[in-house]
C-alpha cells in the first residue's frame, strides 16, 4: 500500500461523504474533496480566505468523526490523502497515525510496514517516521538496510543513546564480501 495519489482521493472522499454520520462530518469531507481537486481554494474562499489542501484542521476533523465511529478502514484513507496533500513531515505524522490505527484497530502487519515505510520516505529527516523505520527493520531482521537507517536516525536523535541500543538490538554489521 502505498500513499494514493490525487485520481484515488476524490472517490474516497465522495464515498466517505455518502457514508457520513452527520452533517458536519459530511461537509468536513466534501470540503476535503474540494481542497483536493481545487488546491488554491478558489471554489471555497471565504472570509477566513482560501483553505489549502494540507490544512491540518480539514483531515483532523474528519480523522475525530472517522475515528468517534470506528471507521478505521475509512480513516486509513483520510490520512493517506491528508499525507499525499501536506507532504514532508506532516505527511510523516499522518502515516504514522495511520500505521498506528493499521497495528491497533486491524492487527495488519503488513500495512503497518508499508505505511511506516512511506512515512519514512516522505520525511527522511524526521526522527519519529526514522525510529519506526528502524524498529520495523529490526524486527525484519534487515541488517543492510538496517544500517543505512541508523546511520540517518544518530545525527538526528535528541537520545543518541536510544539510537546506539537500537543499533545493538540490530545484531552484529552483516559482513560484505566481494
Amino acid at each position: 500500500m502505498g500513499v494514493k495519489d490525487q485520481g484515488v482521493a476524490a472517490p474516497a472522499f465522495l464515498r466517505l461523504a455518502s457514508r457520513a454520520p452527520d452533517i458536519a462530518t459530511e461537509e468536513v469531507l466534501l470540503c476535503a474533496l474540494d481542497l483536493f481537486e481545487d488546491p488554491r481554494g478558489h471554489r471555497r474562499a471565504g472570509a477566513a480566505g482560501p483553505l489549502r489542501p494540507a490544512d491540518a484542521s480539514v483531515i483532523d476533523r474528519a480523522v475525530e468523526g472517522l475515528r468517534a465511529r470506528g471507521r478505521h478502514g475509512d480513516l486509513l484513507d483520510i490520512y493517506e490523502a491528508g499525507a499525499q496533500a501536506a507532504g514532508g513531515s506532516r505527511a510523516a505524522e499522518l502515516l504514522l497515525a495511520a500505521a498506528s490505527v493499521a497495528s491497533g484497530a486491524l492487527s495488519d502487519a503488513d500495512t503497518v510496514w508499508a505505511l511506516t515505510h512511506c512515512a519514512a520516505e516522505a520525511a527522511p529527516e524526521n526522527p519519529a517516521a526514522l525510529r519506526a523505520l528502524v524498529e520495523g527493520l529490526c524486527a525484519r531482521k534487515e541488517s543492510a538496510e538496517l544500517l543505512a537507517a541508523l546511520e540517518r536516525l544518530i545525527p538526528l536523535s535528541e537520545d543518541a543513546l536510544q539510537a546506539l541500543e537500537a543499533r545493538r538490538r540490530a545484531g552484529p554489521a552483516p559482513q560484505i564480501t566481494e
